[in-house]
């Protein structure tokens, strides 16, 4: 049953009231429960187009399935990442040995996986037939923690996510993006899921003050994390990789015009932040170009 607070506020948004946005939470399915890959990219199509479809599939392909089928093999084996590169990632995998005494981890294969295509290479015939079959497996049905996962990316690409709680799971969307809420809404129903939306009213200083700080703790993650990012960049640190840092700040740097007017007092310093963010990189960057021309 709905309680008089929200009844108000819902009626508020059907009567035109202006509104801030909306707080977002959503769940898929039962915990454990697995929705079939197709069914996903028949939806994603379906809301939105193809070619978004393939591009938000594609990103959830080969390397984090079978780190799962990885799991159903880890009872009887011990398994790591030997080393790992754009294209493939190779796996060590050594056999648990046990006996009255003591346990031995003897070396059995290496396996090559192709992050791309899911292609797999190995020696062993007889483990590279097994972990095929549970890449596959895996690969036909994607979980809860995927599907958020998708939802998250898509807002991130299209919108504004803000977390309302540090666990996560909670999110408020500005008012200027709950079109395209609606979208993924229907995305997320079509799969099997709901999505529980709350308006959040512009008629009340409490439901503002929640916003402003929502935003500002926000935004003030999302510049924490540039200067993060950038302070590790070092002389091994790809030009590409940190023109793609560069780009990201620029889209930051947007939204802060965008959500100006809840900024207020924290303004200063997020700014201040960004700046020294951007000249860091900036100094960087000049010094691998530099590098660059001397070789």
């Amino acid at each position: 049953m709905i309680n008089e607070g929200t009844q108000k506020l819902l009626s508020a948004k059907e009567a035109g009231v202006p509104l801030l946005g909306e707080i977002v939470t959503w769940s898929i399915g039962n915990n454990g429960s697995r929705i079939d890959h197709t069914k996903i990219t028949s939806a994603l199509t379906t809301i939105f187009d193809e070619k978004t479809a393939k591009r938000v599939a594609k990103d959830f392909a080969p390397k984090s399935a079978f780190v799962r089928a990885c799991r159903k093999m880890s009872k009887e084996k011990v398994i790591n990442i030997l080393d790992q590169n754009a294209s493939s990632v190779i796996f060590q995998f050594n056999r648990i040995e046990r006996n009255a005494e003591q346990i031995d981890y003897g070396y059995e294969a290496k396996l090559t996986l192709d992050k791309h295509t899911g292609h797999i290479d190995c020696t062993d015939t007889a483990l590279a037939e097994r972990a095929t079959g549970l890449l596959a497996h895996e690969m036909a049905n994607r979980n809860a923690m995927d599907i958020t996962t998708m939802v998250q990316k898509l807002m991130r690409e299209n919108a504004d996510l803000f977390s309302v709680r540090d666990q996560g799971g909670c999110y408020f969307v500005p008012q200027m993006h709950c079109d395209y809420v609606d979208k993924v809404e229907g995305f997320v129903k079509q799969i099997g899921g709901r999505m529980n939306r709350l308006p959040i009213a512009d008629f009340t200083q409490r439901g503002k003050l929640a916003v402003k700080e929502i935003i500002n703790l926000g935004l003030d993650d999302m510049v924490a994390d540039h200067v993060k990012a950038v302070d590790k960049f070092d002389e091994d640190t790809r030009v590409s990789t940190m023109k793609r840092r560069a780009e990201i700040i620029k889209k930051t740097e947007f939204k802060l015009e965008c959500y100006a007017e809840f900024l207020q007092e924290r303004k200063e310093h997020i700014v201040k932040q960004i700046k020294e963010a951007k000249k860091l990189l900036s100094n960087k960057l000049a010094s691998a170009a530099a590098k660059s021309m001397s070789k």
